[in-house]
């Protein structure tokens, strides 16, 4: 029995895909007649200039990201097998990890532009599952990193006799347990993400006997309530609040440690200023670990504030949730979604290009190039002039 007709009418097009004639209040019986069921998809959003030109800064960082995390990785290789004293440089390996995890982050967004292009995610399920894990390993394990990585620079400023510490099996021992830490906590997320069915308009046809469903699918978490308010406050605490009170802690510590050492050092030599300054370049360390530091948490903090906004929303004022948001709002949402993805796409610039030794491997790479196709020119003017040898007089490099 059925409290109302459209209880009688769902439980019969969900039970038997089909519709039933019935009785006023639906207490007599039902008669089913089989209904052919059609599926419809909405369409696109092809024609859509924001969501367009949103699309294709997606597909800017996701060029950036991969190509630079790669050539990062690339010179890192080679730095390390060119010089032996390199293999034992755990700065190097905390780079190295750091931009596999962004590359592996960056993997994500060939599908989230396919799924704004569209509309509907249509990779299936377990695609999603990958998506998704993709996607908050670069919210997770990355951090970790750069707390080990911060870890790893006090150590070395404020305690250089503890090698112990700072070697590579320690390292990787380090880096195993965070990522099987972030595996743990990412849990729920492979074991509920899935594609989820919705279905927006259904219309029936008596006369030809159809159904037609529109309806699209999108890759969601579906934890539920009580599951979704644990796991983001979670992920807030260990994933952002804890590792930045742990970074400004640890950076604080090495910038004093080191302005005292120069200070005591430049009381002790007095007349010798600027060859101490080239010794313990403090100005450089500084700007370089003030620059990780306020880069890492000005592309997080937004996109945090706006996960505890609608956690807020959806706990104190659930009614909100039900309204439709403005489409200003929505673009504000994907610009500020948009920061992590800008995070790990720019992070190899801050780790691989202002490090000192990459800087000299690059640089050394240039010249050679500038040296190969300085002696080609000089070579091809050689053959063109051979009888007055144009190449040495003209082009001789002074030292």
């Amino acid at each position: 029995m059925f409290k109302d007709i459209s209880s009688c009418l769902k439980w019969v097009v969900k039970r038997f895909k089909s519709v039933c004639i019935y009785s006023k209040r639906c207490y007599a019986k039902c008669y089913v007649f089989q209904f052919s069921v059609v599926y419809a998809l909405p369409l696109s959003n092809h024609d859509n200039g924001s969501l367009m030109a949103i699309a294709s800064f997606y597909a800017l960082l996701f060029m950036l990201g991969t190509c630079g995390n790669a050539a990062i990785l690339a010179v890192v290789h080679h730095v390390k097998a060119s010089d032996a004293r390199s293999r034992h440089n755990t700065t190097l390996t905390y780079i190295c990890i750091l931009c596999v995890v962004d590359f592996l982050s960056m993997l994500p967004l060939p599908m989230t532009i396919i799924d704004q292009i569209l509309g509907f995610w249509m990779f299936g399920t377990f695609a999603c599952k990958l998506f998704r894990l993709l996607e908050h390993i670069g919210k997770i394990f990355s951090t970790f990193i750069l707390v080990a990585f911060s870890i790893d620079r006090y150590c070395a400023v404020c305690h250089p006799l503890q090698v112990r510490v700072r070697n590579h099996q320690t390292v990787y021992i380090l880096l195993t347990t965070m990522f099987l830490f972030t595996c743990v906590l990412l849990f729920p997320i492979l074991l509920y993400a899935h594609s989820k069915e919705l279905i927006i308009h259904e219309k029936f046809d008596f006369m030809q006997k159809t159904i037609t469903k529109m309806h699209l699918y999108k890759c969601v978490d579906d934890l539920g309530d009580t599951l979704f308010i644990v796991f983001t406050l979670y992920c807030f605490l260990l994933a952002y609040l804890m590792p930045l009170l742990f970074m400004i802690y640890f950076y604080y510590g090495m910038l004093v440690r080191l302005f005292k050492q120069a200070r005591a050092v430049r009381q002790s030599l007095i007349g010798r200023r600027k060859g101490v300054e080239e010794k313990i370049p403090i100005g450089h360390i500084a700007v370089y670990t003030l620059a990780i530091c306020s880069f890492h948490f000005l592309c997080w903090t937004p996109y945090w504030v706006s996960v505890l906004y609608s956690l807020y929303v959806e706990i104190f004022n659930p009614n909100a949730m039900l309204e439709t948001p403005s489409f200003k709002f929505i673009y504000f949402m994907y610009g500020v979604h948009a920061l992590p993805y800008i995070n790990s796409a720019s992070n190899f610039i801050l780790y691989g290009l202002l490090n000192r030794q990459v800087q000299f491997f690059i640089d050394r790479l240039a010249m050679n190039r500038i040296e190969n196709w300085w002696e080609l020119g000089c070579t091809n003017l050689v053959i063109v002039n051979s009888q007055d040898a144009v190449c040495p007089k003209l082009f001789q490099r002074s030292d």
